[in-house]
């Protein structure tokens, strides 16, 4: 019988990616007992060192915010992580800066 999860991360850093996934793939893990936790740790290791591999090749800062959404799908009691999406976010100075004064002068008027 196999079972299939959505698993996401959530905003989380760059440099923190890692042990964020890690959790969230054992949280829908446990929805399914009978997966194996060694060979969930192999796969959440293999989807990892994939992710940093090419954090690391194309220059992504540690302190960018991502956001890590896969499926995880239970095959026995064999875990498959797949469809992994990878989204950027990017920090938008002249939206920050704009923010900022409206957040500012409303709170002058109070």
């Amino acid at each position: 019988m196999s079972s299939s999860y959505t698993v996401t991360t959530g905003p989380v850093r760059a440099s923190g990616y890692a042990f964020r996934l890690r959790r969230a793939a054992y949280a829908a893990a446990r929805a399914h007992p009978g997966a194996r936790a060694d060979a969930l740790n192999e796969e959440v290791t293999r989807v990892n060192k994939a992710i940093y591999d090419a954090l690391v090749a194309l220059g992504v800062p540690k302190g960018t915010v991502l956001v890590i959404t896969a499926a995880l799908s239970v095959e026995g009691d064999r875990p498959r992580i797949s469809g992994v999406r990878v989204d950027v976010l990017h920090r938008d100075d002249v939206l920050s800066e704009d923010v900022t004064r409206a957040v500012a002068a409303e709170l002058a008027r109070a």
